[in-house]
């Protein structure tokens, strides 16, 4: 771990640039890859209930980018081995999300429904360890809910932007907007160029 984020310092230090979309997702892939193969030596190693808890721990630090929310593990290496791996290809993916987030009209919401059900999965939790009675929230379910709602939010923004290619998503709203030069003169196909 020590040595990606010394080459990945190394890299970027050596030869500043602005970083284009294609190179953004080289890297995003590249990374998501290695924290992949981390979880499958993992699980073979420590036991695939550990290999679990560090997938659903990277998944959801991820995609909210939020230290330790999910609450999956009391176990200080997996937690630790989520947020590094997480936090490795954080660059590339801000350079990647750059390119994407303007057209993810949904994101905010789909966001907001994955801290939802976090937020009801730790109330759980802490009701389950104190009545036995109450159900506990499976990795599996999470791993499910939280691909899910990202998947239907990706594909919603994916419709609505084919229906109105001038909708463009804003941190913290829940529904997309269009931008104010899209209600003037500049029209649709001024702002079909913008996607581009």
């Amino acid at each position: 771990m020590i040595g990606l984020f010394a080459t990945d310092l190394l890299i970027s230090g050596r030869r500043p640039h602005a970083v284009e979309f294609r190179e953004a997702i080289a890297w995003s892939v590249f990374y998501v890859a290695v924290a992949l193969g981390f979880s499958v030596v993992f699980g073979a190693l420590a036991g695939w209930s550990y290999g679990a808890e560090y997938f659903a721990g990277y998944i959801v630090e991820k995609s909210l980018s939020v230290d330790n929310l999910f609450g999956v593990t009391e176990e200080a290496y997996i937690v630790f081995a989520a947020n590094a791996f997480a936090l490795l290809g954080l660059r590339a993916l801000y350079f990647l999300v750059s390119g994407l987030l303007g057209r993810l009209v949904y994101l905010s919401t789909g966001l907001s429904v994955i801290l939802l059900f976090i937020g009801v999965k730790l109330v759980l939790h802490f009701l389950q360890e104190q009545d036995d009675s109450i159900p506990e929230v499976s990795i599996g379910l999470s791993l499910a809910v939280i691909v899910s709602v990202l998947a239907a939010a990706t594909i919603a923004s994916v419709i609505k932007a084919r229906r109105d290619p001038t909708a463009r998503a804003h941190a913290g709203s829940l529904r997309g907007h269009r931008p104010a030069e899209a209600e003037g003169a500049a029209g649709p196909a001024a702002m079909a160029d913008g996607w581009r």
